[in-house]
């Protein structure tokens, strides 16, 4: 797992860039966004029970949230499924799974 929360962790670093008043590096973000795609493949029938709904918000957080990276949408559209209520609890539920 904790490869890939520093992968999601990273992703939402990269896509909260304009909060910072910088672009957003839309290359990384999509490479940063397939590579926890591939993860989350690779890890979705084996994610433990107790953060299995977690596990799959976050992925459909950087599903949404990548899907918005495109000059078409604010910066903002792509920031809020990172951070929104729901994600952040189920990032906070995950990662505080792979510390354990």
């Amino acid at each position: 797992m904790s490869t890939f929360t520093v992968a999601v962790l990273r992703y939402s670093v990269t896509v909260a860039q304009p909060l910072d008043g910088k672009p957003v590096d839309r290359k990384e973000a999509r490479r940063l966004a397939a590579m926890i795609s591939r993860l989350g493949k690779e890890m979705r029938d084996s994610a433990p029970s107790d953060i299995a709904t977690d596990f799959h918000t976050v992925l459909k957080a950087v599903r949404t949230s990548s899907s918005r990276l495109t000059t078409r949408h604010a910066p903002i559209e792509a920031i809020d499924p990172m951070y929104n209520k729901r994600t952040r609890a189920a990032k906070k539920a995950v990662d505080a799974y792979s510390c354990a």
